[in-house]
């Protein structure tokens, strides 16, 4: 039973490690599709000009 609660503590901290990582791997992806996204926008406004 000792073993089985520190595997079991064990895996909820990798998880949560794993969690945070995607998390703000997701969230540096988010960020740069936003921008790619302003500067195509202002392309498209300068050649409407």
């Amino acid at each position: 039973m000792k073993y089985f609660k520190s595997i079991l503590v064990l895996i909820l901290i990798i998880s949560s490690c794993a969690t945070m990582y995607f998390a703000i791997k997701s969230a540096n992806f988010f960020n740069k599709k936003t921008t790619s996204n302003l500067n195509l926008e202002k392309i498209i406004f300068s050649e409407k000009q």
